[in-house]
């Protein structure tokens, strides 16, 4: 079973409706509600109409099983259950249907992004590190000063001052507050497609093996010498950036040649 970490629903819904009308499955899912008359008090389920459609999106996706037709306390109850469980089952197939297509699908995914192409759909399984801007940032506030360096000697108060002066650059220049790092590689992640908060993802996944589907855009290590002149210098920003995140030890020195990964599906 596959444990999201992260998980792009609008991309795979798009990939499906262009791939083969998948997105027919979705609407009926999304049209199956507890459709009821109210007398007075009383609201009477109208459980055969309910019975059907279940059945038939059950039908689509290759089988649950079938509702039979209860009491409607019950019903509601167990209709709930159902529609999270062809939620599941949906994002599920969806996904494995996007790994086949690019034959990804029970291919064991590569350690090192040395492997890949630019601009493929690639599958990474490897160590990762996570990494909140904002987190950082909390954790370098001038009243933790004593703690981290009168208390545990972990830090000295220039140290710790020029950390937060980084990530105060940093939040300004880099348009992503969460990522996962690795050796040569950087997974950019958006937060609306976490299935973790992201106070959390830290303790819960950090510093383990976790596979990333996603798409290699660009290596930015290097000035594109054939762009335009104004592309050139936002390159020099970029490289800039990137040694702000080698300076608060993000990134190792030797990761000279960096690649950017668009994640689809992050899990463990």
């Amino acid at each position: 079973m596959k444990d999201f970490l992260y998980l792009n629903m609008d991309f795979l819904e798009t990939f499906m409706a262009q791939k083969n009308g998948g997105l027919e499955v979705l609407r009926a899912i999304d049209d199956t509600r507890l459709e009821s008359t109210t007398a007075g008090t009383e609201t009477i389920t109208q459980e055969a109409k309910i019975e059907g459609k279940l059945n038939a999106i059950m039908a689509k996706l290759n089988g649950i099983g079938s509702v039979s037709v209860q009491s409607p306390s019950v019903f509601e109850t167990d209709t709930s259950i159902i529609r999270n469980v062809l939620l599941m089952k949906q994002r599920e197939s969806m996904f494995d249907s996007f790994l086949d297509h690019y034959e990804l699908l029970n291919k064991p995914y590569a350690e090192k992004t040395d492997e890949y192409s630019l601009g493929k759909y690639v599958g990474l399984k490897t160590y990762f590190d996570f990494v909140s801007l904002s987190r950082l940032e909390a954790l370098t506030t001038s009243e933790l000063y004593d703690f981290y360096f009168n208390k545990e000697k972990l830090f000295s108060i220039n140290e710790i001052q020029e950390i937060r002066q980084c990530i105060s650059h940093l939040k300004t220049l880099f348009p992503f507050d969460s990522f996962l790092t690795a050796e040569g590689a950087i997974v950019l992640m958006e937060e609306k497609h976490l299935r973790v908060a992201n106070s959390q993802i830290g303790y819960k996944f950090n510093s383990t093996d976790i596979s990333v589907v996603g798409k290699v855009y660009r290596n930015v290590g290097k000035v594109r010498e054939k762009s335009a002149p104004i592309n050139q210098t936002l390159d020099k920003i970029q490289i800039l950036t990137f040694s702000l995140l080698r300076t608060i030890g993000v990134l190792r020195e030797s990761d000279s040649d960096i690649y950017l990964i668009t994640p689809i599906a992050i899990y463990s």
